[in-house]
């Protein structure tokens, strides 16, 4: 049985997701190897999130984030993005 895949999300200087990409779990054994393999990969210093594939009532972070939502560092968890306003 192949083991799953792991989706990590990359984030700007904002907190701001901006990526998401696959990782095979044999490169991310655990979340901050990911994140260390992931910065290597892409040559870049920006902060990534392993995301949880749980359902949002027992995701420890909340929700499962797409492009825009912002990581909130303080509670661990992601927040979906805040409403455009128009004048």
């Amino acid at each position: 049985m192949a083991e799953e895949e792991l989706v990590y999300v990359e984030l700007d200087s904002d907190n701001k997701v901006i990526n998401m990409t696959v990782v095979m779990p044999e490169d991310a054994p655990d979340e901050a190897t990911g994140i260390k393999w992931l910065q290597a990969f892409f040559d870049t210093t920006n902060d990534f999130k392993l995301v949880s594939s749980l359902p949002p009532a027992t995701n420890p972070r909340k929700m499962r984030p797409y492009d825009g939502c912002v990581y909130d560092a303080t509670n661990n968890w992601f927040m979906p993005p805040k409403p455009v306003k128009y004048d």
